[in-house]
């Protein structure tokens, strides 16, 4: 006598999805929630340092929620292929969006500041991070119309 799987593996599937949501979520939560309890909150209309707050956000939303949704969307989600491999660049569409926005943020903030503009180690290698991204972003998304051609 065969025996039943107790979990299919699109429930299997399905738990596994909001496990990873949760993991990327929370992260999202506690940056927003540390800016406003402890750095004052965001501010885009002055030329005070609550504008660089939107820096961390900018970024975990867009490496780690965006870009994290990106590459699960792919395999996790329960849509045809065609439909994941939308959803997987709208993804990282988002996460272009939300990574410029932060590298904005802060380049904007320094300017306001008079602060020089990139003289730190992190502020290098995030800039060539972002270059090497969108180098990505545009190649990967160039490949895929080429192939409609």
């Amino acid at each position: 006598m065969a025996s039943t799987p107790l979990i299919t593996q699109k429930q299997n599937k399905t738990a596994l999805f909001i496990l990873y949501e949760l993991v990327l979520i929370v992260p999202l939560i506690l940056i927003l929630w540390w800016i406003y309890e402890y750095l004052g909150g965001f501010d885009w209309s002055s030329d005070n340092s609550y504008k660089f707050n939107w820096h961390p956000v900018g970024m975990v939303t867009g490496f780690l929620f965006f870009f994290g949704n990106a590459i699960v969307a792919y395999r996790l989600l329960p849509f045809g292929i065609k439909t994941n491999k939308k959803i997987h660049a709208a993804f990282h569409l988002l996460a272009l969006a939300s990574i410029l926005f932060g590298m904005i943020a802060v380049i904007q903030n320094k300017f306001d500041q008079g602060y020089s503009q990139m003289y730190t180690s992190h502020s290098w290698l995030g800039a060539v991070v972002l270059l090497l991204y969108i180098v990505q972003v545009f190649s990967s998304s160039l490949w895929r119309l080429l192939q409609y051609v």
